[in-house]
């Protein structure tokens, strides 16, 4: 059996101040470790209120100057004499359509074989199959 040991009071104030002093010691550097690591992580990122130029927005400008060449040709045809004049809002809606329109292909059209990703190795790698006729000979 393990003798038992006994602290006299001034050992176990001494024992105290020593752990409280490791602890402490422990805690700070624990803080200190999770805030350079929070700040690492923060310095990589964007406040929540920023803002971006028109470069920043991927095909904002594209659009913008869609947008902008529409108007010029609704203003253009508005100006001529038989012209329909569009209000407001039939002017944007004709810019949503076309704009709408522009991104699509019409329903009936065709493709070749390059414009099919993958289509041309695929076939290439089809065996080939030789037509074996059976039959009387001519």
């Amino acid at each position: 059996m393990a003798e038992k040991k006994y602290l006299s009071l001034e050992g176990l104030q001494e024992y105290d101040a020593l752990l409280k002093e490791k602890i402490a010691e422990n805690s700070e550097t624990s803080v200190l470790s999770a805030k350079e690591y929070t700040d690492s992580i923060a310095s990589g990122k964007a406040d929540i209120s920023h803002s971006h130029t028109i470069t920043d927005v991927s095909g904002l400008q594209v659009a913008l100057d869609e947008k902008d060449a529409a108007i010029e040709e609704a203003m253009t045809a508005a100006s001529n004499q038989d012209a329909v004049v569009l209000s407001e809002a039939q002017m944007y809606a004709k810019i949503y359509t076309d704009t709408v329109a522009a991104e699509k292909a019409d329903k009936t059209h065709s493709h070749a074989i390059a414009d099919v990703s993958g289509l041309q190795e695929a076939l290439s790698q089809k065996t080939q199959v030789q037509i074996i006729t059976w039959g009387v000979d001519d």
